[in-house]
């Protein structure tokens, strides 16, 4: 990533996070902001062919992918 203010990234992914109440209720207990924003930022790195997604998609695919017990509370995205 090009160099972000990491306090606004851990910010915009606790947003995305509390906005989509699903995603903390299937991650293990005590994981930090930190955490969560290192999941995504690499996340985001790895994945240059799906960089035009949405900012909070790209996040909650980072943290289902990273969670397993995430993987079966989103129903797949469908092509049309």
């Amino acid at each position: 990533l090009a160099r972000i203010d990491q306090a606004a990234f851990s910010g915009y992914v606790t947003g995305v996070v509390d906005a989509i109440s699903l995603l903390r209720d299937c991650m293990p207990n005590g994981v930090t902001v930190g955490q969560m924003s290192s999941i995504a930022a690499k996340y985001i790195v790895a994945h240059d062919e799906i960089r035009h997604q949405s900012g909070n998609k790209l996040v909650t695919l980072s943290l289902i992918e990273a969670f397993p017990a995430c993987r079966g509370t989103f129903a797949p995205e469908k092509k049309p």
